[in-house]
């Protein structure tokens, strides 16, 4: 939704936020390939994930999340600003 993607975001550590605590920036390995060359900007596709395609869907929510460094690692670093797709 609209009011979650432009909230503050955070990425689970482990399999239990609350006994592994939340990444809020930094380094991290996602255990899958987003997609996009190595230093590309990624989106919030789904809840829990990233894409490097830029969302184009009307009504959706279109923010950069994060930045791909390969090998399934980015740099989590949640834009402040985002655009509600018209």
């Amino acid at each position: 939704s609209s009011g979650a993607a432009s909230s503050s975001l955070g990425l689970a550590v482990g399999t239990n936020s609350t006994d592994n605590g939340m990444l809020l920036r930094g380094m991290a390995n996602i255990g899958y390939d987003p997609g996009g060359d190595n230093g590309c900007a990624l989106y919030l596709e789904t809840p829990g994930s990233a894409s490097s395609t830029i969302p184009s869907t009307a009504g959706h929510v279109s923010r950069v999340v994060a930045w791909n460094y390969g090998s399934d690692t980015i740099y989590f670093n949640p834009d402040n600003s985002w655009i509600l797709l018209a």
